[in-house]
């Protein structure tokens, strides 16, 4: 069964954003816990998991795939960072249960003061609004994550997760030449 879909190719990234998002506002409570449990199963049967000791995820929206298990979850067993926004750039920070505050656009971020040289994680899970199989991705626009992506070592695994409605075949036409390609895409 072919997992992804064909998009217009004369869709604009704002198009295609407001068509997921509208999407993603359909998925019921149950499927969503679903498809976040798939994710992550997924992403640990993954080599690059097994031998990563720091991971950075991200502290997820309602719109999003949520994390908070897999985040949960992993850091028993390995270093978890989540990114800060500090300006218009993204900062790692290790991430602390009992030490989190709502950052900038509301997500929940560290409180730590502390920054950490992203050259130390071996994988980092990416949101986005829509990926394709090549690993080309579609964010919410402020490109915070594409700048941050260039920043990393290049043995660090890029991880996009997501629903399945937020997976194209092919998103070639709307990617621009500052758009980082991840290694790979996970859906639920």
């Amino acid at each position: 069964m072919n997992s992804s879909r064909k998009n217009n190719p004369a869709v604009t990234k704002g198009e295609l954003r407001k068509r997921v998002r509208a999407e993603i506002a359909q998925i019921g409570a149950d499927d969503r816990v679903r498809a976040a449990a798939t994710v992550a199963d997924k992403i640990e049967s993954m080599p690059a998991f097994q031998s990563a000791r720091n991971i950075m995820l991200y502290s997820s929206l309602s719109d999003e795939l949520s994390t908070d298990e897999m985040i949960r979850r992993w850091s028993a067993n390995h270093r978890i960072f989540l990114p800060k926004v500090v300006g218009d750039e993204i900062v790692v920070a290790e991430y602390e249960a009992t030490a989190m505050r709502r950052g900038k656009f509301g997500i929940m971020e560290p409180n730590s003061a502390d920054k950490v040289d992203p050259s130390v994680l071996d994988m980092v899970v990416v949101p986005g609004r829509a990926f394709d199989l090549s690993g080309r991705r579609v964010g919410r626009g402020g490109g915070y994550y594409d700048r941050f992506l260039k920043r990393l070592l290049p043995d660090a695994v890029t991880v996009g997760i997501g629903f399945q409605c937020q997976i194209f075949e092919d998103l070639s036409a709307v990617i621009e030449p500052h758009d980082i390609i991840l290694d790979e895409v996970v859906w639920g």
